[in-house]
């Protein structure tokens, strides 16, 4: 049987593990090294046996973060902002720890950490955490992950921006269309089809069937849709006339192409400068490109149409995703504000005159007789020398 034995000042101990790749260790005392030397053994019989599973190897986060951007960022959609909050949050923070020594403790110090930070940007630094730790266990370098919180972020918020009015909505396109024929287009697609930017940009001629009114929507920039899927748009009323226009000038067999005729990028003028242009021109407030989608949606939720339609035009797989973007515009009530009635109701202690079955305006009981049982009204605490009250004078 194996046993401690010095080594320069200290024990040392050797151990084959369960792969039979030969272990060893150092301790300060014999006593140290023994207990240590017992425990590798036995978890070395009881996996060999299966009843206790492999310990996982000894990675840092820095590694698995190493693993991740080799082999998992490529895929992302968003390859730039993952790897900001890799580099400039989470590797200071974990890179040196073994991903086994990542415990809810040290999360909470990281959370703390990042007081001043904002709900939404805590939320992507935990959510790309959490993304990494269930690739560790995947890959057998954590056996079980903690439980991390993260902030709850409200669906609703009140400063989203959308165009809230026709009126609003026929300034831009004025404004767009003294910019050029090919915004106006563009502009006017977004309001009316809710299309994200990516599947402007990528949309093709062949994808938009003017006889049939339906555009489908297979592509965003040069990949697929954020979803995954494909979905058909309808060319609604408004839109049919602007499309069919641009048709007959725009040559190229992207629908909204560049002055060299490929599709758009991401950080093209149309979507960035030239937008913003045409908000100030139009004297709207402060407006992103993606608005338009947003106004599409509350545009269809005021106008009667239904979410749940709503949910495939916009392309979403969750419909509470489409009631964050439909929400209302606070004077899409105003027609409604009647609906309830138009008089305040009659208040305990008024008098309601009964004539031909209807009751007529209250009148006030301060200026009535100070006996309500004489006047024919209900008081809150009947008179006890009235007796009960007529039924014929009080609703």
């Amino acid at each position: 049987m194996a046993r401690p034995v010095r080594h320069y000042g200290r024990f040392r101990i050797r151990w084959v593990d369960e792969n039979g790749k030969r272990r060893s260790e150092t301790y300060a005392t014999y006593a140290e090294a023994k207990v240590a030397l017992a425990r590798h053994e036995t978890e070395v019989d009881e996996i060999k046996r299966g009843v206790r599973l492999p310990s996982p190897p000894t990675k840092t986060f820095a590694e698995l973060a190493d693993y991740w951007v080799q082999n998992r960022l490529p895929h992302k959609r968003s390859p730039k902002d993952d790897l900001s909050i890799l580099r400039r949050h989470l590797l200071p923070a974990f890179g040196s720890l073994l991903v086994r020594d990542i415990t809810l403790d040290k999360v909470d110090s990281f959370v703390a950490s990042k007081g001043e930070a904002h709900r939404k940007s805590l939320h992507n630094f935990l959510t790309l955490l959490i993304t990494l730790l269930r690739l560790a266990v995947d890959l057998g370098w954590l056996v079980n992950m903690p439980r991390i919180r993260k902030p709850k972020l409200a669906r609703w918020s009140k400063e989203f921006a959308y165009l809230k009015a026709d009126d609003e909505i026929r300034r831009l396109l004025l404004a767009a269309r003294e910019e050029s024929e090919l915004h106006y287009a563009l502009y006017a697609t977004a309001i009316y089809t809710g299309l994200r930017a990516g599947e402007l940009a990528g949309l093709l001629w062949t994808c938009v069937d003017l006889e049939k009114r339906r555009i489908v929507v297979e592509r965003s920039f040069d990949q697929c849709t954020k979803s995954g899927r494909v979905r058909y748009v309808p060319i609604f009323d408004p839109l049919l006339p602007i499309l069919i226009r641009w048709r007959l000038q725009c040559t190229s067999e992207f629908v909204f192409p560049t002055a060299v005729g490929t599709g758009q990028s991401r950080s093209a003028r149309p979507f960035q400068e030239d937008f913003r242009r045409c908000i100030k021109r139009a004297g709207l407030p402060r407006l992103r490109f993606h608005d338009l989608r947003h106004s599409f949606a509350s545009l269809w939720v005021m106008c009667g149409g239904d979410v749940f339609k709503l949910k495939a035009l916009l392309g979403h797989q969750d419909v509470a995703t489409t009631q964050r973007y439909a929400h209302l515009a606070a004077d899409a009530f105003t027609a409604d504000l009647g609906r309830l009635g138009t008089q305040e109701p009659g208040q305990p202690g008024q008098l309601v005159r009964i004539q031909n079955g209807r009751g007529t305006a209250p009148e006030i009981a301060s200026d009535l007789p100070k006996n309500s049982c004489e006047a024919g009204v209900a008081s809150p605490q009947p008179d006890k020398n009235c007796g009960a009250v007529r039924k014929e004078g009080v609703r």
